[in-house]
């Protein structure tokens, strides 16, 4: 049995029956379960699976996004040739930031930002030449020292407590509606 049969029999009838069966089996009166039961409105939602601790906008963003290799597909079928070793992806959060955590090696070789905004399905493609910036440029994690990076939808990696603010629209190469 699947879940659209198991839809089909699950109605408000079919919970009628449940609760009369189970009065009836613990011996209650028919006719005071029935006046009871007529007095009741039984209303059947199917609610999205998804924990309480996560909310319903994360669960419709993580189901719309595309993730890297979703990214990378859609890089290449538009002629970018952009690789796993040489990208950063990231996607949007519901603050309008874009968080990531890149290698170091990044600054000194062509560097590939796949930045997904899956509210408006639209993937922002940024090539970094090697070298466009220097290492003091970013901040850092202290426990495993990759590049932390919080881009703001403006296309700028802020990182005011560092007094860090690399403005990377200028190596922005397209736009991608998906």
């Amino acid at each position: 049995m699947n879940n659209s049969e198991i839809s089909r029999i699950v109605d408000p009838t079919f919970i009628k029956d449940l609760i009369k069966h189970y009065f009836l089996e613990n011996g209650y009166d028919m006719d005071y379960v029935n006046e009871y039961l007529n007095h009741i409105e039984i209303t059947i939602r199917n609610k999205p699976v998804y924990s309480r601790y996560i909310s319903q906008e994360k669960v419709e963003r993580d189901a719309s996004k595309l993730h890297k290799s979703g990214a990378l597909v859609l890089c290449n079928q538009n002629n970018l040739y952009a690789r796993d070793y040489n990208t950063t992806y990231a996607c949007v959060d519901g603050r309008g930031y874009f968080p990531a955590n890149a290698a170091p090696r990044h600054i000194h070789e062509t560097w590939y930002l796949l930045l997904d905004d899956c509210y408006k399905r639209k993937l922002h493609v940024l090539r970094i030449p090697a070298n466009s910036f220097k290492a003091t440029d970013f901040h850092y994690r202290q426990d495993n020292g990759s590049i932390v990076l919080s881009i703001n939808q403006n296309l700028i990696d802020l990182h005011p407590e560092d007094d860090i603010a690399n403005y990377l629209e200028k190596f922005r190469v397209t736009t991608i509606d998906y």
